[in-house]
Parts: C-alpha cells; sequence; structure tokens
C-alpha cells in the first residue's frame, strides 16, 4: 500500500494505476482526438461520405521485480539493526525503480514525435507557447507542463516585476508556478540506485493535456508479494523478500508534447 501510494503521490497526474488478478491482461482503449471534416453540400442532399473516428488499444505487459535484504542474527539481537528501517528503505527503493520506469517509457515513447509537437533546443517563451498552442488544439483542452525542478527553473515568463509577489513565489517553491497562464508541476527527482547519476532527465519538458485521460497506464498484477524469514536459514540470519509484478506503457495515439531543453 505505500509502495502504491508513493506512486500516486508522484505521478498522479499523468499516470493511471489498474490493480488486476494475476493472469488479467487489461486492454486500454483510447479514441482518437481528430476532429470530423464538415462539408458543404447542397440542399436537400445526405449522399456524404460517412467519418468514423478511429480507436487504438495499449496492452501493458507486466514483468515481477523484487528485491531481497538480510541481516545477521546477532546484530539484530544486539540491538544494532533497525529492521523496520531496513524494510522502509525496500519500500522507497521500490518507489524509485517504478518513477525511472515511468519516466523511461515516457521518453521511449515520445522519441518518435516530430514538429509540431517535439522541440529540441534552449527555452524560448514564443517556441513554449506554440507547442503548447498545439496540443491545446489537438486536445481541445487546457494543458499542464511538468518536469524536474531544474527542468521547470528554465521556464520563465516574459514580464515579471522582479520586486514582486510572483518572484516571492519562485523563491518559495524554486520555481514558477504558472507560466502565461500554462500550469507547472514538478516530477520529483531521485538519483538511480546506488548512485549519485539523477533517475529523470532535467532538460525534459513533458506537455499533457489536463483530463481524465491520462498518458502513462501502469497495470499492477496480483497483490504484492513478501516474506519474511526469522529462524529457517542454517546460518540464523534474518531475510525479508519483496515483490511486485507490474508494467508500465504509454500512449501515443493522442497528441502530446515534448520540448528537450539544450
Amino acid at each position: 500500500a505505500i509502495v502504491d501510494q508513493g506512486i500516486t503521490n508522484n505521478f498522479n497526474a499523468f499516470v493511471e494505476i489498474k490493480n488486476v488478478k494475476h493472469g488479467d491482461k487489461p486492454v486500454f482503449m483510447i479514441e482518437d482526438n481528430a476532429l470530423f471534416n464538415v462539408a458543404t453540400i447542397a440542399s436537400g442532399t445526405n449522399n456524404l461520405r460517412r467519418q468514423r473516428i478511429d480507436r487504438t488499444s495499449l496492452n501493458v505487459s507486466t514483468n515481477y521485480k523484487g528485491v531481497k535484504i538480510y541481516e545477521e542474527l546477532e546484530r539484530f539481537l544486539a540491538g544494532r539493526v533497525d529492521w523496520a528501517k531496513l524494510v522502509n528503505r525496500v519500500q522507497q527503493s521500490f518507489i524509485a525503480q517504478i518513477g525511472k520506469d515511468i519516466f523511461g517509457a515516457l521518453k521511449a515513447g515520445y522519441q518518435g514525435l516530430s514538429a509540431p509537437y517535439a522541440y529540441t533546443g534552449t527555452f524560448d517563451l514564443t517556441q513554449f507557447n506554440t507547442l503548447v498552442s498545439h496540443v491545446e488544439a489537438a486536445t481541445n483542452r487546457q494543458v499542464m507542463v511538468a518536469g524536474t525542478k531544474l527542468a521547470l527553473q528554465k521556464v520563465t515568463p516574459a514580464y515579471v516585476a522582479y520586486n514582486g509577489g510572483a518572484i516571492d513565489l519562485r523563491n518559495k517553491d524554486g520555481y514558477f508556478k504558472i507560466v502565461d497562464g500554462v500550469p507547472l508541476l514538478e516530477i520529483k527527482q531521485a538519483h538511480d540506485i546506488n548512485s549519485t547519476n539523477f533517475a529523470i532527465d532535467n532538460n525534459f519538458l513533458l506537455v499533457i493535456p489536463s483530463g481524465e485521460e491520462k498518458i502513462v497506464k501502469m497495470v499492477v498484477e496480483g497483490d504484492s508479494e513478501i516474506k519474511e524469514v526469522t529462524n529457517e536459514n542454517a546460518d540464523e540470519s534474518l531475510e525479508y523478500v519483496f515483490k511486485k509484478k507490474y508494467g508500465v506503457g504509454v500512449i501515443t495515439a493522442n497528441k502530446y508534447g515534448v520540448y528537450n531543453l539544450s
């Protein structure tokens, strides 16, 4: 439950989590955002070319991922080990890994984007607003822009009173929460496991439409599996195993935008 809550807290704006039973393979149906062509016709005729909205499907494959930790019994009995703290670190490790998987799926899913939904370059407010406008026009929704704090810090408005309230809020939050009417959403940064490398690209801005349809689909298959060993090992060591079967997929049928900052 703590792992699932951590995912929801960090990625709820654009990740839909579906919990299913073992063996279930949900299919996500996605409608195209295209509009119907409206024709000019003669009076009294219904001889029009028929049109329909295409629907695509997304199947998310799942795989087990797990963590196994141990500790010597004597260290535990001597009070040198906080077992609950170690278990909590397992939970934190899983949340970090899932976040990395979500971002990796996003990057892979949008490598095929082309203009006008993808742009690479230094931050330019006109180009930023143009990209936002294309996504809004394609989806008929207001958009938000998501990125790490270091990425969002590069998104700046043109007109700011540098002794005004906007600067105070920027210093408080670390970035402007709204730029030219577009809300900015922070994705919490994390380190790669046992590394000082950032798990999430600090030069990546995701332009996504607001609304019920979330672009990332995460399927959690079955319950998390936990096994705790206290007195079964020959060396009397303690063990804790945590396993979770899940998968992440990204909708590419609808229109979204990516701003790669250089």
